[in-house]
């Protein structure tokens, strides 16, 4: 993965950085801070729901306590036996029932709001009701709900299933309360307060979704009103979603829905509250906040990429042209114009920076071809003054052995001399030899002058034996002692000539020291310029001290090469230096020129 994404291109890597490092966090951002807004709505919905399923619970306690009360006070009545005991339609029987009826009717007025159906009987007799006895079908309620109801062997009060009034002429549906009053006559009586349903109906109204009253066997005894719809498998799958806990508030999420519960128990009767919203009702706002900041985001997300992409290429487009200019470079194009940019950031240091180091390569190049061509030309210039001394280097090995032949040593010896230099004037292969060699090949030189001027001059020798192997450029002390004799020699009883040659701080200085009619102070810088050889006609005087100069920079730099000291009028000096190269190799090399 990490090769891929150095293959990439900088623009590229650049673009895609800032996606991982915005983007993919601002994505994260916008999804934590959308589940994190949906957690507190439903936080704060589900306190609202608590607040508010409590509330309605007390309301239905509240109205099935008032039913319990009513049945206690009924039930410590004691008017029952007498009405069972007297005949129907008597004076005494019609005074107790309207007494009991009395007593009934405001108890259902006070507690009940005279809502309720309150009727007493066993399985063969009813005994009172507050409905006209011939629509009370008590019969076929007892065998559905008193019969096998193990709940009222101990005459407390129990709550029956939703069903249907026992009253022909009604047609709502009620819940009752069942309470075993006594045996009279070897027959169980029961007092039954049928509630109806759409009593608890207006204690149902929610804030928000759906209230439904649940009996404890989990069959709905109501729901909020105005909500036609079927809530039986919602309710039965809250209920198994909930399973066994004992909590009082329990917060469900049913499966299989796009709903989610409250549920609140009402433990004295076994029944339950649920309050059953719709997720697509509480987050209705969010999900359209949603969707509008998405689509912002998208828009706003595109055209900051489309933005920082132009921004990545506008601030990298100095940098493409220095890699066009780098890459023509490349190709040979030495000369190939390079824009600097004029900032101070990293890509304009670096423009300037390869913008000066082309221009110093240039100026390198300059300086070596200038270097090459000043070499081609003192070259050029020792061949041409070597076409002379070849022809008469072939002439002398003629007259050599004709010496030889004659036993003429003095003049074998001077040819042979003069025939050596012309022999190493003429080699083109080896410029550079040991010092060594140059000393023999000054010396041949010097004892032809000797022959020329018998007895006017002498040379003294002082060569350090530490440097005879070191190498050094031919024919460089030759043009010197020349100078020395064809300019002293004449004015002069007798010229003392002093060689010397040292090594010092890593160079190798040679001095040929005269004690002449010296030199001008005005003319001593002027006798290294071009031009400035002296042209006597003699053998050797084309090479001159200027051709020594030159090649000794061209070979080893401008710092080094010859120079003159004089007084004027007693002595003159030359001094030349260069670097001793076996030192330089050893130490690593020289130094550019």
């Amino acid at each position: 993965m990490k090769q891929y994404f150095m293959k990439m291109k900088l623009s590229y890597r650049l673009f895609l950085i800032i996606i991982l490092c915005f983007l993919i966090p601002y994505v994260l951002l916008y999804f934590g801070s959308y589940w994190r807004a949906e957690n507190i709505i439903r936080e704060k919905t589900e306190d609202v729901e608590e607040e508010n399923i409590q509330q309605v619970g007390s309301i239905i306690e509240n109205q099935c306590l008032n039913i319990i009360n009513a049945s206690n006070y009924l039930v410590s009545l004691d008017h029952y036996g007498h009405l069972l005991h007297q005949e129907r339609g008597t004076y005494d029987f019609l005074s107790e029932y309207q007494t009991v009826n009395g007593l009934i009717q405001n108890v259902n007025n006070s507690l009940l709001n005279a809502r309720a159906d309150i009727s007493i009987f066993s399985e063969s007799t009813l005994l009172y009701s507050t409905a006209v006895f011939q629509s009370v079908e008590f019969q076929e309620f007892y065998h559905l709900y008193i019969e096998e109801n193990d709940h009222l062997d101990n005459y407390s009060p129990f709550f029956s299933k939703v069903h249907e009034s026992y009253i022909n002429i009604k047609t709502e549906n009620y819940i009752s309360c069942i309470r075993r009053i006594s045996k009279f006559d070897e027959e169980n009586f029961y007092l039954v307060i049928s509630f109806p349903v759409s009593a608890f109906e207006p204690g149902l109204n929610s804030a928000m979704g759906t209230m439904i009253l649940l009996d404890s066997a989990g069959s709905i005894i109501c729901q909020s009103p105005d909500t036609p719809e079927d809530y039986s498998g919602i309710a039965a799958a809250a209920l198994e979603s909930r399973g066994e806990s004992e909590e009082a508030f329990k917060h469900l999420e049913i499966s299989g829905t796009n709903n989610m519960a409250t549920a609140y128990d009402l433990p004295l009767y076994g029944w339950t509250l649920l309050n059953v919203t719709s997720r697509s009702f509480l987050y209705a706002e969010i999900y359209q906040l949603r969707t509008i900041i998405l689509a912002l985001s998208l828009v706003l997300i595109g055209i900051c990429l489309a933005v920082t992409f132009y921004c990545i290429y506008h601030q990298l487009k100095p940098l493409l042209l220095l890699k066009k200019n780098m890459e023509s470079v490349i190709r040979g194009n030495l000369k190939a114009e390079v824009t600097v940019v004029d900032s101070q950031d990293e890509i304009g240091v670096l423009t300037r920076t390869f913008h000066n180091m082309l221009g110093e390569i240039n100026v390198l190049i300059d300086k070596v071809k200038k270097k090459e061509r000043e070499e081609n030309e003192l070259r050029f210039e020792m061949l041409l003054a070597q076409i002379n001394p070849h022809f008469l280097f072939n002439t002398l090995n003629s007259i050599k052995w004709m010496s030889v032949v004659a036993r003429t040593d003095n003049i074998t010896a001077t040819i042979t001399s003069l025939g050596r230099l012309l022999e190493i004037s003429m080699n083109k292969v080896n410029d550079i030899l040991p010092v060594r060699e140059e000393l023999t090949n000054i010396k041949s030189y010097i004892q032809i002058q000797q022959i020329r001027y018998p007895g006017q001059f002498e040379v003294q020798y002082d060569i350090d034996d530490s440097i005879l192997s070191c190498p050094t450029p031919k024919l460089i002390l030759q043009p010197l002692v020349e100078n020395s004799i064809l300019h002293n020699v004449e004015h002069r009883d007798f010229l003392t000539i002093r060689i010397t040659g040292k090594k010092k701080d890593g160079l190798l200085e040679f001095t040929v020291w005269d004690n002449g009619c010296g030199i001008a102070p005005e003319k001593l810088p002027t006798i290294i310029r071009p031009g400035s050889g002296a042209k006597s006609g003699k053998v050797f005087n084309g090479i001159g001290v200027y051709n020594v100069h030159e090649r000794i920079r061209v070979i080893y730099g401008n710092s080094y090469g010859l120079r003159y000291e004089s007084d004027g009028h007693s002595y003159t000096k030359a001094i030349l230096a260069f670097p001793d190269v076996t030192e330089a190799d050893e130490k690593g090399g020289l130094d550019n020129p």
